[in-house]
């Protein structure tokens, strides 16, 4: 998922505006954040950035598969989302465990403000590593650290404390980013596999279809070659004749299986 993500953020293929790199990069960051703040139980994630990300709830509710059609790029970006994505996408960085979830909505708002042009081949622009960890809470505790470590140089009780009080909560501050990235790359899959399953679908009835291979061995209902039986080929060794039965057919009124000639007729 993660090597998906960052093929299409600089991938340029197009088919529509709803249909393509750009699109699907979108799609699958937008699916992301839907599942982890605003689902259900997942609102939980969202502690301490409810002012700024509670707001756009509706938004990342409402789903770009329509029953009859598909919504277009940058459907999602209303007066609400340009509004309140950026202080939402600060907070979400500011916690770990959810500074990737920070950097995608950084990116839908990014490509809100350029709305760059897929057809032309244009890409959002980054304004951090898609990926990129760092947070506001780790720099904090860095400075700390350094802190309390100057403060009991000349202590060695003092100095062994400070470094295992620092290494406890740098343990703890691992823990929870790598539960967070497993947790993201499971549903950026999901969201991928989702997207994959709706391309086979509309590709069935769309406009746009790429002709399938031939398909080997019995039709069935689902393959290309449905209703037309395969016929099964034996090549024969050069020279080889096939064999051919001849059965004698006895006529009636018994003449010891001897054909009389095809235009015999019966006498009265």
């Amino acid at each position: 998922m993660k090597n998906c993500l960052l093929c299409e953020s600089t991938g340029t293929t197009y088919l529509n505006n709803h249909s393509g790199d750009l699109w699907d990069f979108l799609f699958i960051q937008k699916y992301t954040l839907q599942t982890c703040l605003y689902d259900g139980a997942s609102e939980t994630s969202i502690s301490g950035c409810e002012d700024n990300c509670l707001p756009l709830r509706s938004i990342f509710k409402d789903l770009w598969y329509k029953t009859n059609h598909t919504e277009e790029l940058y459907y999602y970006c209303s007066d609400v989302f340009t509004q309140y994505a950026s202080d939402c996408a600060t907070c979400l960085r500011s916690k770990s465990g959810s500074v990737i979830l920070g950097n995608f909505m950084d990116n839908m708002d990014s490509a809100c403000e350029t709305k760059p042009n897929a057809s032309a081949g244009e890409t959002i622009t980054l304004r951090r590593p898609l990926f990129d960890l760092s947070t506001a809470t780790s720099n904090t505790t860095s400075t700390s650290t350094s802190s309390a470590t100057a403060t009991g140089t000349g202590d060695n009780g003092g100095r062994g404390a400070a470094s295992s009080s620092s290494l406890s909560t740098g343990a703890k501050a691992g823990i929870g980013v790598g539960a967070g990235v497993g947790g993201l790359m499971i549903l950026g899959a999901a969201a991928w596999l989702l997207l994959a399953r709706r391309r086979r679908g509309a590709a069935q009835g769309g406009a746009h279809q790429y002709e399938p291979p031939m398909e080997q061995g019995p039709a069935s209902e689902l393959s290309y070659g449905a209703g037309a039986p395969v016929e099964q080929v034996t090549v024969k060794q050069f020279g080889e004749l096939a064999a051919v039965e001849r059965t004698e057919v006895e006529l009636d009124g018994g003449n010891g299986g001897v054909r009389r000639g095809d235009n015999a007729v019966e006498l009265p």
